[in-house]
């Protein structure tokens, strides 16, 4: 039907010949097969799913894991800085203004707790504002002026810097210690290994 209907066509036009006529026609034809077919084969283009960040970076084992568990998604473009401190008790400032507490269980493992404030990933009031705003609070949960933190509270608290890093890409040095950021300040306390904790740190250092 496409043929004869080009052919009569061409003959209107004046371009009857039998050799344009075969020429144009099969090319017309060609054409109009090769539309149809790409029809047929048209999909809807591929979209992107957007994925909640735990998927795409599983959260690790260990004490680490609890940075992943938020009743709000993860903000990792606000948190630039890793600030840890001291408290003599969860319930001392400013372990309730952080968002971290690491405390030394009755069996020497060290456990991760997440407060409010980083599950609702709301700033902290553990530092003065010119830092408040971009930096999570770790509170380490003892006192460490006469004695440092046990091993497994040091794993933990390690670990726990470790998943933060990761998850925000917060290099080492933009980890402090509190008493880095305040002169009169002696957090987390005079026996705390600065030096063993700075070497665990991911990334190259201050």
């Amino acid at each position: 039907m496409l043929v004869s209907e080009a052919d009569a066509l061409l003959r209107r036009l004046g371009m009857g010949g039998s050799r344009t006529v075969r020429t144009l026609t099969a090319l017309l034809v060609a054409m109009t097969l090769g539309v149809m077919v790409l029809m047929i084969l048209e999909t809807e283009p591929v979209r992107p799913t957007a994925q909640p960040l735990a998927v795409l970076n599983p959260p690790p084992d260990g004490p680490g894991q609890v940075v992943y568990e938020t009743r709000a998604a993860i903000q990792t473009y606000k948190w630039r800085h890793v600030i840890v401190h001291s408290a003599p008790a969860a319930t001392a400032p400013p372990a309730a203004e952080c968002h971290f507490l690491v405390l030394a269980g009755p069996d020497g493992r060290g456990h991760v707790a997440s407060t409010a404030r980083w599950l609702d990933q709301q700033e902290g009031r553990h530092i003065d504002d010119l830092w408040q705003e971009s930096s999570i609070g770790v509170c380490l949960i003892g006192d460490f002026s006469h004695y440092p933190p046990g091993r497994g509270q040091f794993d933990s608290l390690v670990d726990l810097v470790h998943s933060l890093q990761e998850l925000c890409d917060i290099p080492a040095d933009r980890v402090y210690l509190h008493s880095d950021l305040v002169a009169r300040s002696a957090s987390p306390g005079r026996a705390f290994p600065n030096a063993a904790f700075a070497a665990r740190l991911l990334g190259p250092q201050r």
